[in-house]
């Protein structure tokens, strides 16, 4: 790859994501929380997914949102446009020779390893604790919208079978996005209260 056709993932996230970057944070849960207009979505769920995929060959990643359907014309769909065109600023710039994606099932496989970015749904998880991974481990979760999942005794369930013995320097990492808010849902209860000072205000906007 020539000098003018090499990607740098800082320059097309910009700002605002160095402290929570997995390469800069390693913690098991992380929580995003903002407007849709902060690109948490298009950034997080979006070129840091390709980029632990391409940083390290053991790494599979599973998105989840509550309905599967909801996927295709959301993360899948903004995966398979950063696949395309990486770079806005550089339209012949393209990773689509690196990746297969697989339309019908909604499964992007990076050729040079096997590795797996899988799209499942809250709406069958029975499919979701049954995954296995043909090439390394399922180290990564991600879940969009993730107020959509109002069934903590169900999502208990997938968390709990995100688990299991790593190599060395490899750890498991789910990350949730969200844009609205409800002091009512779990989501608050477990990762938000007490941290803010119950700055109601702060959480609505």
């Amino acid at each position: 790859m020539s000098l003018n056709n090499r990607l740098s993932i800082y320059k097309c996230t910009g700002t605002g994501y160095e402290r929570g970057w997995w390469t800069n944070f390693k913690g098991r849960y992380r929580v995003y929380k903002g407007a849709r207009n902060t690109k948490k979505s298009y950034d997080i769920i979006g070129y840091e997914v390709l980029d632990k995929i391409i940083s390290d060959p053991r790494r599979n990643v599973l998105i989840l949102r509550q309905v599967f359907n909801s996927h295709r014309l959301s993360t899948f769909s903004t995966l398979c446009q950063i696949i395309d065109m990486p770079d806005m600023n550089n339209p012949y710039l393209s990773l689509r020779k690196w990746f297969k994606i697989n339309n019908q099932e909604m499964i992007i496989t990076y050729k040079p390893t096997g590795q797996m970015i899988i799209f499942k749904g809250m709406d069958d998880p029975q499919k979701i604790q049954g995954i296995r991974p043909p090439k390394g481990f399922l180290t990564d979760v991600y879940v969009e919208e993730a107020f959509e999942i109002t069934d903590y005794d169900q999502w208990r369930k997938i968390d709990g079978s995100i688990r299991g013995k790593l190599p060395e320097g490899l750890s498991h990492q789910i990350t949730f996005c969200l844009n609205g808010w409800d002091i009512g849902h779990w989501l608050y209860d477990k990762f938000f209260k007490d941290r803010f000072e119950d700055d109601y205000t702060y959480l609505e906007t």
